[in-house]
């Protein structure tokens, strides 16, 4: 139960202390900002691609194996609830990016320190998330 109740919760856990500590300790964050968006947004992009094929193949598992063990255990719903946070937070972080071209500051090419915290928030969430689906997706083609 202990392990299960850490597991859906650390990315959240480590956005908030990441964040705080980005924030406390300097934040630090790209010089030009167009560039870094443009590069955020292109990685956004292939780790949804990414989560939607490994939403497809867990989708394309027969019930007689692996999917069906997940069924009969109660895990499924933990690993839908995994799959859509992910999604959700990864098409989140991609439009925060895509928002991004809009509140840059054009003298300066430069983001305000609102986006900016807000930025570091939902890049570490969606690492973390990604981190946790990837690692249960793994773990279920090793058992295949």
């Amino acid at each position: 139960m202990k392990s299960l109740l850490l597991e859906r919760y650390y990315p959240y856990f480590l956005a908030g202390v990441g964040t705080l500590a980005w924030y406390k300790f300097g934040q630090v964050f790209a010089v030009d900002a167009q560039s870094f968006l443009s590069a955020a947004l292109g990685l956004s992009g292939t780790i949804l691609g990414f989560l939607a094929t490994a939403q497809s193949i867990l989708m394309a598992l027969p019930s007689d194996s692996v999917m069906g063990q997940l069924k009969r255990s109660g895990y499924i719903d933990d690993l839908v609830r995994y799959l859509r946070e992910s999604l959700y937070v990864l098409a989140a972080y991609a439009a925060w990016n895509l928002y991004g071209f809009a509140v840059v500051e054009p003298k300066s090419n430069a983001l305000p320190l609102w986006y900016r915290t807000t930025w570091i928030a939902l890049a570490i969430v969606s690492a973390a998330s990604f981190h946790r689906v990837t690692e249960i997706v793994l773990r279920i083609m090793k058992r295949r």
